[in-house]
Parts: structure tokens; sequence; C-alpha cells
């Protein structure tokens, strides 16, 4: 994939080294500015090519929210911020991901990966379905007042976040207003499993399983223990 260039508005210099000293590891990131004033790199962003911004929510002169509204340019978002509080409402803003300070690594490569996740799902091209299938059954979803639709075959979970869902997929994970019982119903004729009061799992994706997980897509995902029963029923049956 190509190197991401990536800019940093961030008032606090010690924060805002962390993550300049982060990007240096990561072999698809380059750094290319940092600001500590918002207003500073907002006149920046009209001169320059930039893919990646790492946003702190609060700053003097415009919050990261307000600097969000301004920007006419569409980027990828990562959040920096100490204030855990607004985590589920930045989904529904288009963000790639959400770092609460103080950042580690491995979660900032969490978020990086997604990341590069998305820049490969952008130029793939998806598989050729056979000339004698059916229509693939999908739907859509309202992501950040965006409509994104989702081939219901293709999603490996469902994980349950207060009033929102996250979709989880080979390609991509999307925030959505939800709740898993609507799942239940969407997905039972395409190999959806309730295996936790968090999560719904599709059984065609489903890589290893033991009495306690299933592994999804590299993940593991807890069987809970009202439900472990059925789900072992299931399970010797596939």
């Amino acid at each position: 994939m190509k190197v991401l260039k990536c800019l940093i508005v961030e008032d606090e210099p010690i924060a805002a080294g962390i993550i300049e000293d982060y990007i240096k590891l990561v072999p698809f990131l380059n750094h290319e500015m940092t600001f500590h004033d918002p207003v500073k790199a907002l006149h920046y962003l009209t001169d320059h090519s930039i893919d990646v911004i790492f946003l702190d929510l609060s700053m003097p002169h415009l919050n990261g929210k307000e600097f969000l509204e301004i920007l006419t340019e569409k980027y990828k978002i990562i959040l920096t911020t100490a204030h855990h509080e607004f985590g589920i409402e930045s989904y529904e803003w288009g963000v790639v991901d959400y770092l609460l300070k103080p950042i580690p690594f491995s979660r900032f490569m969490i978020a990086v990966n997604k990341l590069r996740e998305e820049s490969t799902s952008v130029v793939e091209a998806p598989p050729l379905l056979p000339e004698n299938s059916k229509e693939r059954a999908y739907k859509y979803f309202n992501v950040n007042k965006t409509m994104i639709r989702v081939f219901l075959d293709e999603i490996g979970m469902v994980e349950s976040i207060k009033d929102y869902v996250r979709i989880t997929t080979k390609s991509q994970s999307i925030i959505t207003k939800g709740n898993l019982q609507e799942f239940e119903t969407l997905m039972q004729d395409h190999g959806g499993l309730r295996i936790h009061r968090s999560y719904l799992v599709n059984l065609h994706h489903i890589d290893a399983f033991t009495a306690h997980d299933l592994i999804i897509h590299g993940k593991a995902i807890p069987v809970g223990r009202l439900y472990k029963d059925a789900v072992l029923e299931v399970l010797k049956n596939i």
C-alpha cells in the first residue's frame, strides 16, 4: 500500500511527540507536520495534501468536533483525547478510530491497521459471483449520514455497544444504531448465531472454536455462560 501522509493536530507538546514517535515506527505512515494550533492546521491543509489527521478533541480556539465540521476535504481521522465520554458519539462523525490518552503503542497500532485495511479494501476488486448464483442479500446501514451497503453473507460478527452495533466483515468495520435482536432476525437465514449477550456471529466465518470462544477473522469472541450449551450443540453439527 502507499505511504500515508500524516498531520498531527494536538495542543499538548508531549502528547504530540508521542504520536510522532509512534508514526516513525510504522512503515506505511509518514509524519508531515504537527500543529498545536488547530487554526494554523486548517490553513496548512488548504495548500498541502494529507491522508490522515491525528486530531485532539480538546484544544484552544477550536475543539476537535468543530475542526471536523470546518473541513472541506475528506480525510481519515483518528481522534485522540483524555475524555472517554466522546467514544461512541465520535464514530458518528465518520472517524477511523478513537484513542484514549495515555495512548499505548499496541492500541495505536490497532487504529492505524484500520487505515491499512481501508486502503486495501478500496484497491481490491470484490470477488465476482458465479453466473448461476442468486442475488446476494444485503442491507444499507446509516453511518454518519451515509448509507453503506453490506452483504449479509460477508458479516462475520456483530457486537452490541449500548444503543449501537459494530458490524465486522473481513474488509471493514462500521458502527451504526441498532441492537442484536434485530440482527438475530436479519441473519437467521445467513448463519447468524447469538453466542453472548453482546455478540452475534456468522457460523460460516468461524475459523476455529473451543468450548469457551470462537475465532472469527483472527479475533477470539467469548461464548456467554447462558448461551454455552446451545452454542456447543450447534457447533457439533457444523
